[in-house]
């Protein structure tokens, strides 16, 4: 299991994102966005979510945590992602937030794995699951994907994780 710091002191204000390339150019964005706060992003293009839970739970983590995986696996089943999931959670202890953002992936939204954050969170307290909808902003705000997948600019995506973070 993750090894615990303090995850609700105010003052500590740190955040750690396990991703995938969708992650790997937020630092900007979050310092941006989240004034003050220590941001550690852990990501790397073409990370599956096994691996990116595996480095979860070797890690010291902070009171808030982003999952941002999903993208590279969207062809799992719903059994497999519920049990990432499910896994992701309990790395992270009930005394962290733990912030999830959904998948869309080679031009559409994935609703095998979607769903499966959705279940996650009813399983869970609202307060120690937030979500950051990308899914939803690509498909109601017409944010420009280069390849179906990627982002032309990595601002929307940034303020919806932001914006996840500040409620935890």
């Amino acid at each position: 299991m993750g090894r615990m710091s303090n995850p609700w002191d105010a003052k500590a204000r740190s955040v750690y994102v396990q991703g995938d390339s969708l992650s790997v150019d937020l630092g900007p964005g979050l310092k941006h966005r989240l004034p003050g706060w220590s941001i550690r992003i852990d990501a790397k293009s073409g990370r599956h979510m096994v691996e990116g839970t595996m480095r979860l739970s070797k890690t010291k983590l902070p009171g808030v945590v982003v999952y941002a995986l999903g993208s590279n696996d969207y062809s799992m089943p719903a059994w497999w992602h519920r049990l990432q999931l499910d896994r992701v959670a309990r790395f992270t202890g009930s005394s962290r937030c733990l912030v999830l953002v959904s998948v869309w992936a080679d031009g559409k939204p994935r609703p095998t794995f979607n769903s499966q954050i959705h279940w996650l969170r009813s399983r869970y307290p609202t307060r120690r699951i937030q979500t950051a909808g990308w899914a939803e902003a690509v498909a109601n705000r017409g944010v420009r994907l280069i390849d179906g997948t990627h982002p032309q600019n990595w601002i929307v995506r940034s303020r919806l994780l932001a914006d996840a973070i500040k409620r935890c």
